[in-house]
């Protein structure tokens, strides 16, 4: 009985010494899933953020560069449809390049004028934006507060990340509008959208939740907002009216929640930088984690139990039998057992010890080599996706003048015609230059600068079609300083370059045409210019032949009637080739002009003009002039132009005679300044913003073509243009021109 007794109170606390031993491993499993799961949820928080934080600055330095185009400017100063017509043109490009859900232009008060949806039901055009906080902080210039401005749309009724920038005319300081971006928040969602083992929210400073990847809670706040909260969100407009539900979510401490089923989660917050109240929320569910973790110890530890308690049966059983049968050589098996069981405990207890510092170093080896590995298949998946969708073509190349493609993104497959990689991967990079000038051009800035940047080169495609495109590149080095590859961009840009080279034409074909009219207003006093010397030498050539008829000729009189025949031949021929040179047609070409004197052989052109007209001309030139940068052909006809002018505002004044006085002079140190100013009748207050618009006119028989072409010149030069009413009578005008630099 004593040893039924000992052997039932040897299983029991074999039982309970199995139980705890499992009770506090299990513990212990639980605590480090935990541990490892708030792991989990900071490097998922961290690495989404990343991507937000790129994906936003991504999409700023396209509203950059949008607002940025002379195009946008012209919009917000001229009231034609074919400004407008380029402008929409534009934010149609920019739209499908950068994959934009809108593209907009809003002027001062708020109003949109142009956008890529406009022919859509949900046009932004004629919509006034005013309130919104993206286009307050662009039009007061303060670009840098946000990246973006996350919002759901007031038309379209669509969330999505609005980019804001300021649009400047050039040497102003405000703003004539503001250029907008509408980005979608697919790509963000579809980084939400990855198998996280979590909930991901991105909430704003009200607790709303913008993006999430539960959709049920979209538009929900993570928090109950009071009555006071909700009218200050719905004035703000930034969500809509609402209303915005809970999610039934509550904060037990800064680490745990719980929502409205009993649901118990591990909670993880962090705050976005640049975006102040935005926060991004990871929620681990405990039950999950728990199942994670009971799983493989029950399995486990079934088995193990059975086993043990078969093994313990059966030795109690052993025993029982035996001890009555063999008391006496229990005692001495007792011993024997005892010791070999010490030796044995101590073994296994050394081995235990020496298995368990395995299994730990070699848990936490799996597990970091399980986590650079996600991260790197994340991040591989992540920038390979993010190339490939790119608009501009990327490459990689081994360095030096002869290299071999690395790797390449779907568009420049694209761009050079190529469907299987392998095919260009087996050509040189420099085999596809079409001209060897620029293939030397750029190995020589690669190996001297190190980068390239928007260079236009002549590329040929695989089927020998040709194309320009915009290269920018820089050389990846090692520590040493050694070349590993060239990292670049190229953008197809042909028909950018052909569509201002077309547009450059048309201002020189429109140029051309001015100055033919304005010579056919002077033909009068052209004819009157050139009658003069023609009668001299007709006069001069018969005296000489009336002397050379007389029986002794004056050598010397023939002489002197000859040089003046000469002498009015030249002056006749400088006529010619002043009218020969307004003529003709022609590119721009620029070059280092004598501004005074080319304004004197204007002056000597019209002269005879000028006095039909009862008008004086006086100059008044600074002569210490530096040269300046320009076109001869357009500049005369710019001075022409303005000297007509003035002429035709006297022609209606009521004084006698007419006085134009021109003058120059510096403006600052890099531009040099023109004025004309007459005593006619001014300008009115009300059209001198429209004086240089095209076919804007005073004149009835005016076609309002040649302030139009000077403004168009003098902006093609770099200058400005601008009229002013003088204090007295009259009016002035200006412009500047670029002094000339050597290069």
């Amino acid at each position: 009985m004593k040893l039924r007794l000992i052997l039932i109170t040897i299983s029991l606390m074999a039982f309970l010494s199995a139980w705890t031993g499992g009770y506090l491993y299990y513990s212990s499993i639980k605590n480090s899933a935990f541990e490892e799961a708030q792991k989990q949820a900071i490097f998922h928080t961290e690495t989404i953020k990343s991507y937000l934080s790129f994906f936003l600055q991504e999409n700023l330095n396209s509203v950059k560069a949008l607002s940025g185009l002379k195009e946008l400017t012209n919009a917000l100063t001229k009231t034609d449809q074919h400004t407008l017509v380029e402008t929409n043109f534009i934010l149609d490009i920019f739209k499908q390049n950068y994959h934009a859900d809108v593209c907009y232009l809003i002027d001062r008060d708020g109003k949109t004028i142009a956008s890529s949806n406009r022919n859509s039901p949900n046009s932004f055009v004629g919509q006034n934006y005013a309130f919104r906080p993206y286009f307050q902080q662009a039009i007061n210039g303060n670009t840098t507060d946000l990246l973006g401005y996350m919002a759901l749309g007031m038309t379209s009724g669509k969330r999505g990340i609005y980019y804001s920038n300021p649009v400047y005319k050039d040497g102003q300081d405000v703003p004539l509008g503001v250029a907008v971006i509408k980005a979608p928040i697919d790509p963000i969602e579809n980084e939400f959208a990855k198998e996280y083992k979590g909930i991901v929210l991105l909430t704003d400073p009200h607790g709303i939740v913008f993006i999430t990847n539960r959709h049920e809670w979209e538009m929900h706040t993570i928090s109950k907002l009071s009555p006071e909260e909700t009218t200050r969100v719905q004035s703000y407009q930034q969500f809509g009216d609402g209303p915005w539900p809970w999610t039934g979510v509550s904060l037990v401490d800064d680490s745990n929640a719980i929502d409205s089923l009993g649901n118990k989660y591990l909670f993880h917050n962090i705050a976005l930088e640049n975006y102040p109240g935005w926060n991004l929320i990871f929620l681990s569910d405990i039950n999950s984690i728990l199942k994670r973790v009971q799983g493989p110890l029950i399995r486990f530890s079934g088995y193990l139990i059975i086993t043990l308690c078969v093994i313990f049966g059966l030795t109690v059983f052993f025993l029982y039998n035996k001890a009555n049968h063999e008391i006496n050589q229990r005692i001495k098996a007792e011993q024997a057992l005892k010791k070999s069981h010490d030796e044995l405990e101590e073994r296994v207890e050394n081995r235990t010890f020496e298995l368990t510092r395995t299994v730990d170093e070699l848990r936490k080896e799996i597990v970091e080599r399980k986590r650079a590995e996600e991260a790197l298949r994340g991040s591989e998946k992540k920038y390979r996706t993010l190339t490939n969708n790119l608009s501009v073509g990327v490459f990689r190349s081994t360095p030096g003048p002869t290299g071999n493609y690395i790797e390449v993104n779907s568009a420049y497959m694209r761009m050079l015609g190529f469907k299987e990689k392998a095919m260009l991967y087996s050509l040189s990079a420099y085999e596809l230059y079409q001209n060897p000038d620029d293939r030397d051009k750029f190995s020589r800035k690669m190996l001297q600068d190190g980068a390239v940047n928007n260079e236009d080169f002549i590329f040929k495609r695989r089927d020998g079609t040709l194309f320009c495109g915009s290269v920018t590149a820089v050389v990846v080095k090692d520590d040493h300083g050694k070349a590993l590859h060239y990292d670049g961009i190229i953008e197809d840009v042909t028909e950018l370059r052909q569509a201002k080279a077309e547009a450059q034409k048309r201002r020189e074909e429109i140029a051309h045409m001015g100055r033919v009219a304005t010579m056919g207003e002077l033909s009068a006093s052209l004819a009157h210019e050139l009658n003069q010397p023609l009668t001299a030498i007709l006069s001069n050539a018969q005296a000489a032949l009336r002397f050379l008829a007389s029986d002794r000729a004056d050598l010397d009189e023939i002489r002197e009637i000859l040089e003046d025949i000469v002498s009015d031949d030249r002056r006749a021929g400088k006529v010619i080739n002043r009218l020969r040179s307004l003529f003709k047609k022609g590119e721009c070409k620029k070059e280092s002009i004598d501004i005074n004197g080319l304004i004197k052989e204007v002056i000597s052109l019209i002269h005879t003009e000028t006095k039909i007209r009862n008008v004086s001309i006086e100059t008044k030139l600074d002569t210490g002039l530096t040269p300046i940068m320009g076109d001869k052909i357009q500049l005369q006809q710019v001075i022409i132009n303005c000297l007509m002018n003035a002429s035709e505002a006297m022609a209606d004044a009521d004084n006698d005679t007419g006085k134009i006085t021109i003058s120059t002079g510096i403006d600052d140190d890099k531009m040099v300044k023109v004025s004309v100013q007459d005593n006619g009748i001014g300008l009115a207050e009300n059209s001198i913003a429209q004086m240089t618009e095209p076919f804007f006119t005073t004149k009835p028989e005016g076609m309002g073509m040649g302030l139009s072409i000077n403004r168009t010149i003098i902006n093609a030069h770099m200058g400005q243009l601008w009229a002013v009413n003088n204090s007295e009578r009259g009016a002035t005008f200006h412009f500047t021109l670029p002094i000339y630099e050597e290069t």
